[in-house]
């Protein structure tokens, strides 16, 4: 199967350090596998499940794979919901931001970052 050649190569690949001009850098890595198909039918639904996997492989430690299961899915469905929450908040927030510019009534300049980790 093409994808566990792809994870051995991973593999093998973060095993050796790269050589720095300066000192050696190692690179490690976790890997959250959905599969189409059979995980999902859809491309953001895919994307979603595989990110359930990789923090669950991150929990685990480097250089883990971990596959999504709908066991996973449950045990971190408040935080995908938690998530999907914040994204359509900020979706209407900065809709609502650039309406505002788009009408001139913004006398100043608003710079917004967010930054969600979970």
């Amino acid at each position: 199967m093409e994808l566990n050649n792809f994870i051995d190569d991973l593999k093998k690949l973060s095993a050796k350090p790269f050589e720095d001009v300066h000192d050696d850098l190692i690179v490690t890595y976790c890997t959250g596998i959905a599969m189409f198909p059979a995980d999902a039918n859809n491309a953001d639904d895919i994307i979603q499940k595989s990110k359930v996997a990789l923090a669950e492989a991150k929990k685990k430690g480097y250089g883990t794979v971990c596959y999504y299961s709908e066991q996973l899915f449950q045990k971190n469905i408040r935080k995908i919901s938690l998530e999907q929450e914040l994204r359509a908040a900020l979706k209407i927030f900065l809709a609502k931001t650039l309406i505002i510019y788009l009408h001139g009534i913004a006398l100043y300049h608003i710079a917004v970052c967010y930054s969600v980790f979970f």
